[in-house]
């Protein structure tokens, strides 16, 4: 038997989360940061990386409302996704990891304590970021998400 994808569902697969594996799919979400409400969502097997969804999200999002700001965490730091932003008059605000850019100064970045460091404009959009993990975890405790199980 193959562990690496689910008996009942072929398309799902094994995913990290945190110190587990969870076998499944991912729910990535476009947040308004005002209404704290999603405006699009993109669900992809657990196995897949966030930077292959992001346009897609992106585009999705865009259809929907005119972003003034792209606010995502490192993993999602690609050029593609910031040129396609800056293509819609949309600032990426998206922190540079440790190993892309290195020794360049005047960028956004997160430590390991996830403290922000860079130009105070980028620094003060960043902290809009929380919104998301609010939504997720609203998603998770008023709906259930934390135990579910479809077939």
């Amino acid at each position: 038997m193959d562990n690496r994808t689910g008996y009942s569902d072929p398309e799902s697969r094994v995913g990290r989360a945190t110190k587990a594996r969870d076998l499944g799919y991912r729910l990535h979400l476009a947040v308004d940061a005002r209404s704290e409400m999603p405006i699009a969502m993109v669900v992809a097997p657990a196995n897949e990386n966030e930077k292959k969804h992001s346009l897609r999200l992106l585009e999705k999002a865009s259809g929907y409302v005119k972003p003034k700001r792209l606010v995502a965490d490192p993993q999602y730091s690609a050029q593609n996704l910031r040129d396609a932003a800056s293509k819609l008059g949309t600032m990426p605000v998206i922190p540079y990891p440790r190993n892309q850019k290195k020794g360049v100064k005047g960028i956004l970045r997160v430590d390991r304590k996830f403290k922000s460091h860079g130009p105070s404009e980028l620094r003060r959009a960043y902290r809009k970021r929380v919104v998301v993990e609010r939504v997720f975890s609203r998603l998770k405790n008023l709906l259930g998400l934390t135990q579910h199980n479809l077939r």
